[in-house]
């Protein structure tokens, strides 16, 4: 049986494990993912200042996916969204984003986004699936090394 519980700073822990798992991957980018940066602390913190909210996708009882959530004026932002490796392909990334969706629809939020690395093709071409398109394009430097991103959206009907 599949659950997705909204989590809280108690649950840092299983979110910090279930992103860096499903994230290990992005560490030969030049630079690396800063969610490998993230601890369970800084996650705490975060959710604990209300600066975001987040979500873990259990599967009788065991976590095995993620996505944590910045709430704007008009708008849901979701981030850092985790599926570790061994449970990929069930469709439990597009669970968590329906369940965002309708968390944004819930909230009278007129819109959801995620930024997605341009060299992440298969990402993007995922969320395109799901409706969603790029509206922006952009250069971000980390660590010195500069790398584009892109910003998608997909519009909640109401």
């Amino acid at each position: 049986m599949i659950e997705i519980k909204k989590a809280g700073a108690s649950q840092a822990g299983t979110i910090k494990k279930i992103m860096h798992e499903a994230f290990e991957e992005y560490n030969r980018f030049d630079p690396p993912s800063g969610a490998m940066k993230e601890t369970e602390e800084s996650i705490s913190h975060s959710l604990t200042e209300e600066r975001e909210w987040a979500a873990v996708l259990y599967e009788n009882g065991s976590p095995l996916g993620m996505v944590r959530v910045k709430e704007e004026e008009t708008r849901l932002y979701f981030m850092r969204l985790s599926v570790v490796p061994e449970a990929r392909g069930r469709g439990y990334a597009k669970a968590l984003i329906d369940w965002v969706e309708t968390e944004a629809e819930n909230a009278g939020k007129s819109e959801v986004y995620c930024k997605v690395r341009c060299t992440t093709e298969d990402n993007i071409r995922r969320y395109e699936k799901l409706g969603y398109e790029v509206y922006h394009t952009l250069t971000v430097t980390r660590l010195g090394t500069p790398f584009d991103i892109v910003a998608m959206s997909k519009p909640i009907t109401m």
